[in-house]
């Protein structure tokens, strides 16, 4: 089977796997214990804080490990709102992951209001977001990198325009797309969301990036670990391999760009010929997410014909299993092709001979597979 659900999930690598198998045999202990063995698994937690603070170009005191990113986006958003009572606004884009909007409907029902904003021609600009700000908003959550078709929102820039304008607003980035992807500048972001399985470390375990300074209180109460903000006993293991995944991907990062780049154009031009294909992105699109449509077939179908020739691929974000995602309408899609739209996402050890692979037997679907009007 070729997958190509990489923004699902990706495959462990095998050097963050046998780091964490080397702590679970050999670093066992609790960080927090005083004896030796103790000492030994702080050593790799705070070793593996301080490279992944060296990644992200922050302090090594700003970054607290989590179970992921769905936990990081609830502790920096809460937390932000318990802080200032849910008294007041939160400006948001109407792209984000469910974990952020879910979280935010919380929020409402608390009392904070919400603001959302919607793109101009299928991009967003610093503009749309600077001139929704109101008197009374604390609090700004974008993504970097769309999770359904790879849109790339302007972060820094709208971090910096809107702190131009009230620099005691706090903005905080979900990076589940773009951590050890594409680089960011932290210089005017609060708070910053990451999750290991997004780039080839296990499941369970994320990080908050938490700028030296921002205040926001914590959701869950223990013995302090983290300093208070998740406490409970780290998961060395799982914070080891995350470390190696990251350092990995870092060090790759241009590398994996250039291969993303050619798998797309392949697909691109293998599939330019077919009246039927709607590609669902831009140039504003990052090359490894890929989003596209065939006229009169579901979603549903296309994917398992797919998965019968032995390619994986999804019709849009995992975590929207269970009810319709309405983020290609929101980015200005019709419904009809959302509703055909599927998910191609790549990632290091896809090959070009896999996309060329996956283009015709897209193309035989659209000359066998039953339409609907």
């Amino acid at each position: 089977m070729v997958y190509l659900d990489n923004a699902a999930s990706t495959k462990v690598s095998k050097k963050a796997a046998n780091g964490a198998l080397y702590c679970m045999l050999n670093a066992y202990a609790n960080p927090s214990s005083l004896h030796d063995f103790g000492l030994k698994s702080e050593t790799i937690l705070n070793n593996s804080r301080n490279s992944i603070a060296k990644i992200l170009g922050c302090k090594k005191e700003e970054i607290y490990f989590t179970s992921g990113a769905t936990e990081s986006i609830n502790i920096a958003l809460i937390g932000a709102a318990r802080k200032f009572k849910f008294k007041r606004n939160i400006l948001t884009s109407a792209v984000e992951h469910s974990a952020t909007k879910n979280c935010l409907e919380y929020i409402k029902n608390l009392g904070c209001s919400i603001t959302t904003i919607y793109p101009k021609d299928k991009i967003y600009t610093p503009k749309l977001f600077v001139n929704a700000i109101k008197e009374d908003c604390f609090l700004v959550s974008i993504m970097h990198v769309n999770n359904e078709n790879g849109l790339l929102l302007p972060v820094e820039e709208i971090a910096a325009q809107i702190k131009s304008k009230n620099e005691n607003i706090l903005i905080h980035v979900d990076a589940a797309q773009s951590f050890c992807k594409t680089p960011i500048n932290l210089k005017n972001i609060d708070l910053l969301s990451a999750s290991g399985h997004k780039i080839n470390a296990p499941k369970g375990v994320g990080i908050l990036f938490i700028k030296s300074g921002v205040k926001i209180l914590p959701l869950t109460f223990g013995g302090g670990q983290e300093g208070g903000m998740r406490p409970g006993t780290q998961a060395t293991a799982l914070i080891r391999a995350l470390e190696i995944a990251a350092k990995e991907n870092y060090c790759n990062l241009n590398k994996n760009m250039d291969h993303y780049k050619t798998l797309k154009e392949t697909l691109i031009y293998k599939l330019k010929d077919c009246e039927d294909i709607i590609f669902n992105f831009n140039n504003m699109c990052m090359p490894y997410i890929v989003n596209i449509s065939l006229k009169g077939i579901k979603s549903q179908v296309l994917m398992q014909f797919l998965q019968e020739k032995g390619f994986l691929v999804s019709s849009g974000a995992a975590c929207s299993k269970h009810y319709k995602n309405d983020t290609l309408l929101n980015l200005g899609y019709s419904r009809n092709i959302m509703d055909s739209a599927i998910r191609i996402s790549f990632g290091p050890t896809n090959s070009i001979i896999d996309i060329e692979n996956l283009c015709e037997n897209i193309i035989l679907a659209n000359k066998t597979l039953v339409k609907y009007k």
